[in-house]
């Protein structure tokens, strides 16, 4: 539930749709799908052709769909947002704990 990051790694993307920040997204600036990998978490929203910060590298603060715990894998689900790991690929590791609509730490 936190809203701290720390970027190591920042890319401008240029948007392809709209973007929501605190999500998993593509190098094509669009929101990572389900069984994908992530360029990183969009930092701000962006409509379609609009520049927009990307944490590559760094902890990031995302969105998750379902309740996660501290230390937990995070994968990519619907519209980019994290869910707990399963058998589809890890993005990030939970630096904290946090339910379902709630922004976590993540790394």
């Amino acid at each position: 539930m936190s809203q701290q990051s720390i970027g190591v790694l920042i890319l401008s993307i240029q948007a392809t749709q709209a973007v929501v920040a605190g999500r998993f997204v593509t190098a094509v600036g669009r929101h990572a799908a389900p069984q994908t990998n992530a360029l990183g978490v969009a930092n701000s929203n962006a409509a379609v052709g609009e520049y927009f910060p990307v944490t590559v590298l760094g902890t990031a603060t995302v969105t998750v769909a379902e309740n996660i715990a501290r230390d937990q894998r995070i994968q990519v689900g619907a519209d980019g947002v994290g869910a707990a790991h399963g058998t589809d690929i890890a993005v990030a590791l939970a630096l904290e704990s946090g339910l379902a609509g709630d922004s976590v730490r993540v790394l």
